[in-house]
């Protein structure tokens, strides 16, 4: 697990506005499409994408779950990293899913309509996950609150420490979800064992505490 740099989505709690949006709409009414023919409408954002759904199609040929290799690949392709400066798939996605600008979503409806039909299939995870960031976020969490974008949380303390750290300024979220989606089986990342928490899920602040030095 050291040395390895992991995807910044797993610690951008940073980036979720303090404010209410309309859910997302429209998504549902496209056709199912294949993974390649559901990024035209996006293709342009995304560097050396023909190359990388070459490794896609390779890994997802067999994939678990009943889902198909398209599904399968969704989930693939928005686990991983472009080298920098490009930025991922899930960075640009997610960046959209937390705009007050809706209509700029329009272009990835073929996308998360593949991408959502995938997590559909999923088994769902109820319980504890874990989610961090490395910065003081407890004034922005008062009662209500909603995470706009595909939240990326770890099943295991341990292991967010591992990654986040025991040192510096740092906020960490205990969270108890019903509806969690874990990733493994179909990551470009497996042993991250991600669990996904959808767009739009909604939160109620139980507590709030100080468990140590800048934590």
């Amino acid at each position: 697990m050291s040395g390895r740099i992991i995807p910044r989505r797993f610690f951008d709690a940073t980036e979720e506005p303090d404010r209410f949006f309309l859910t997302i709409q429209g998504y549902e009414s496209c056709r199912l499409l294949s993974l390649r023919k559901s990024l035209e409408p996006i293709k342009s954002l995304l560097y050396d994408i023909d190359s990388i759904l070459e490794i896609v199609e390779q890994n997802c040929q067999k994939p678990a779950n009943k889902l198909t290799p398209d599904e399968s690949g969704s989930i693939y392709l928005y686990t991983m990293s472009w080298s920098p400066p490009h930025r991922s798939l899930s960075s640009l996605l997610n960046e959209h899913l937390r705009s007050k600008n809706r209509h700029g979503l329009t272009p990835w409806f073929p996308f998360l309509k593949l991408f959502f039909t995938a997590l559909c299939k999923l088994p769902s995870i109820k319980g504890t996950v874990w989610r961090g960031a490395r910065a003081n976020l407890c004034d922005h969490y008062n009662v209500d609150h909603v995470w706009w974008a595909n939240s990326s949380c770890f099943e295991s303390l341990n292991i967010l420490e591992s990654y986040l750290g025991t040192s510096g300024v740092r906020t960490i979220f205990q969270v108890e979800c019903f509806d969690g989606k874990s990733l493994q089986s179909h990551s470009a990342f497996k042993d991250e064992n991600e669990i996904l928490l959808m767009p739009g899920s909604f939160f109620q602040v139980l507590a709030k505490w100080q468990a140590g030095k800048d934590l």
